[in-house]
């Protein structure tokens, strides 16, 4: 007798062939009815199984029905199967579907569960049984696909010397008006380093508001600068908020990495707002991006070129934080030299031109100024400087860190600078902060207003800035306001122990230049109203006077935070507003 034939894989290991007496209801087990009805059973199930998978309506009217293995004849012992509870094959089944003593009951279908194979012979067979019956049932169970790699994903590993893996209930399950599932877009990424070759790349730049448009840049060139790094370039960026001119004029801080620009991007066609608003107001962008094999985030600041002829946009890489570093140094140098930021404006503040404009001095009250206060500048234009003004710089230099800051040209206030830094060998120089020219803000204003007027539903609908502002000055001014306005976190102990809001000064003698909300930080001045001859002049003594209170103030009340004898920290505008209280009681106790 073939015992191997008489047994099969259960709860508890082999089991003899002892079941195949009669079942209770008078039934008896398939492999003992005789072969003609045995294939007359196959055939039937098998056309009720090509009936049901081929009809318009099967999915509707399918029903779980007997399957046999065409080789059930061959393989007597094998179990017949109606239905199988998902996720489990093993103990073989009675006709009726009814379980063995013992045999759990599936809670989803309340048939029998079945127990895993164990024996190689077996499990061989019935893993053939298996593949027929899901190729029967591949229409009403899954897509082709989805069969297919069910039947592939369980293989007999090495052979039949493992378990066969258990069909999951995933597998198994019908979809049912399963709706498609769109893929989320992932933005693909390209390396860049001095080593290698960029490919050709046009990135997507989603610009900020109120633009709100996707942009794409091509690549034009690449720098030839060498550099360790490699990093990933996206696909697409998200553009973060512009930067004033301050936060580029830092780059000369970090080193190589601000030195020099490591890409090239043409200027995007069509023509776009953004970009053009960016290089007339003198701004830039930056967008996220990150070094591969490491942690270490990167910024990649873009800087459009203000050359209408030959328009570019430049990509600088800077290290992720390395901006805010340098100019929270900036601010710790000042209070470390206990010096304060003072913006001096040039045309009648320190000095007037000459010549046949209407608010120039004319040239025939020349002959009747002292030729100290005569000076040329290297264009040829004559100007004349206030009588108290290089006294007043030689005071001012020890105290403040002085920018001038004009609407004239670049070469107009560079000039000036170069005047106003003519001192003796060995001594300081007097400007030694940002000579600044405010106008490319001045005349892209002007168009600005030009297209508000002619666009009546433009986005632009406030009132626009005047063209000085503080923070193309100080990039330290510009984050103290981004923190106030609780776009970026407070650094309140960072460094020096003061954060960002040192706030500067300006000597103007007019308030119409400058934001309205920086009026607080204004002195402004006055030409003397009796001068000899009836010229131009300017008397620095009550500025200086001004100046000399608010300094002292301001470092007093420092002094007293660091040592703990103060929990306030000391506000240059507050200092001034207290001085200007003191002129004003003054002059009423006087008129009283």
């Amino acid at each position: 007798m073939d015992h191997r034939r008489g047994w099969a894989a259960g709860p508890v290991g082999h089991q003899p062939r002892s079941h195949r007496g009669a079942l209770p209801n008078g039934t008896v087990h398939l492999h003992q009815r005789p072969p003609s009805d045995r294939r007359q059973l196959a055939a039937r199930t098998h056309a009720q199984a090509q009936q049901a998978t081929t009809g318009s309506s099967r999915k509707k009217h399918f029903k779980p029905y007997r399957a046999i293995s065409p080789r059930h004849e061959h393989y007597p012992h094998v179990p017949t199967v109606r239905h199988a509870a998902s996720g489990k094959i093993g103990t073989p089944l009675n006709i009726d579907g009814t379980a063995e003593k013992g045999q759990a009951m599936s809670p989803t279908t309340n048939l029998p569960l079945l127990s895993p194979v164990v024996s190689p012979d077996d499990a061989q067979r019935q893993l053939e049984y298996v593949c027929s019956l899901v190729s029967c049932l591949q229409t009403y169970m899954q897509p082709q696909q989805a069969i297919n790699a069910t039947i592939q994903n369980h293989q007999v590993p090495g052979g039949l010397d493992g378990l066969m893996a258990p069909i999951t209930q995933s597998t198994l399950t019908p979809a049912v008006d399963e709706q498609p599932v769109v893929p989320t877009p992932v933005p693909t990424y390209i390396e860049f380093s001095s080593q290698s070759r960029l490919p050709p790349y046009s990135p997507t730049l989603i610009l900020p508001a109120p633009y709100n448009t996707p942009c794409t840049l091509t690549l034009h060139e690449v720098s030839t600068i060498s550099f360790n790094e490699t990093f990933l370039l996206a696909s697409t960026f998200q553009v973060q908020k512009p930067l004033p001119r301050s936060f580029f004029s830092s780059f000369g801080q970090l080193g190589h990495y601000g030195s020099q620009h490591r890409l090239v991007f043409k200027w995007p066609e069509p023509d776009s707002d953004f970009w053009k608003d960016l290089a007339g107001l003198r701004k830039t962008v930056h967008v996220n991006i990150k070094e591969k094999g490491t942690d270490r985030e990167w910024e990649m600041h873009l800087k459009p070129s203000r050359d209408k002829l030959n328009r570019k946009i430049f990509a600088y890489f800077i290290p992720a934080g390395a901006i805010r570093k340098a100019l929270r140094q900036q601010v710790d140098k000042m209070l470390f030299d206990r010096k304060l930021p003072l913006v001096l404006d040039i045309d009648d503040t320190i000095l007037r031109a000459v010549g046949p404009e209407p608010k120039a001095l004319p040239r025939e009250q020349v002959p009747l100024i002292p030729e100290s206060r005569v000076v040329t500048l290297r264009r040829g234009m004559q100007v004349v400087l206030s009588s108290s003004v290089i006294a007043f710089l030689d005071w001012a230099k020890e105290r403040f860190e002085i920018s001038l800051c004009s609407i004239g040209d670049q070469e107009y206030v560079q000039q000036v600078c170069e005047i106003l830094n003519d001192v003796p060998a060995g001594s300081a120089l007097r400007i030694t902060g940002t000579a600044y020219s405010a106008r490319s803000e001045y005349e892209h204003l002007k168009q600005m207003q030009g297209r508000k007027s002619a666009e009546p539903s433009s986005r632009d609908k406030g009132a626009l800035p005047p063209p000085k502002d503080l923070a193309s000055l100080y990039g330290f001014w510009h984050l103290w306001e981004e923190e106030q306005k609780g776009a970026l976190p407070k650094e309140e102990g960072e460094g020096y122990g003061y954060g960002f809001g040192l706030e500067p000064l300006i000597v103007d003698d007019s308030r119409m230049s400058w934001r309205k909300d920086q009026h607080s930080h204004l002195i402004e001045i006055r030409p003397k109203a009796h001068s000899a001859y009836n010229i131009w002049d300017v008397s620095f003594q009550p500025v200086q006077a001004a100046l000399s209170s608010i300094h002292a103030m301001f470092f007093d009340e420092l002094d007293k935070l660091r040592t703990g004898n103060s929990m306030s920290k000391p506000s240059v505008v507050d200092c001034f507003g207290e001085y200007c209280r003191g002129i004003l009681s003054s002059k009423i106790a006087e008129e009283v």
